[in-house]
């Protein structure tokens, strides 16, 4: 149970402080924006629902997992492999 806890404190830390909406006001572009909603769901189903890389990235919509993981790497300044890794889901 105790490990359950920690994991999921864990993950919290994982995600952004700012919510998703801030995006909204900080001048990105819609089309900025809504690549942004896409990545942050895909990084829940990573870590939250045990959902692979790939798997997360066509649930959003994503046809490239290449791109996917440039586009990932580019907004979390990691790979998804290091968020992967933290859920011991590898």
């Amino acid at each position: 149970m105790s490990q359950t806890v920690n994991l999921q404190k864990k993950l919290l830390a994982l995600l952004p402080e700012e919510g998703i909406a801030e995006t909204a006001i900080t001048n990105a572009s819609p089309i900025q924006y809504i690549k942004s909603i896409r990545l942050h769901e895909a990084r829940r189903k990573i870590l939250f629902d045990h959902h692979s890389a790939s798997n997360a990235a066509f649930d959003v919509g994503y046809a490239s997992p290449s791109q996917f993981s440039r586009e990932y790497r580019r907004l979390f300044g990691k790979a998804t492999s290091v968020d992967i890794r933290v859920t011991g889901n590898s």
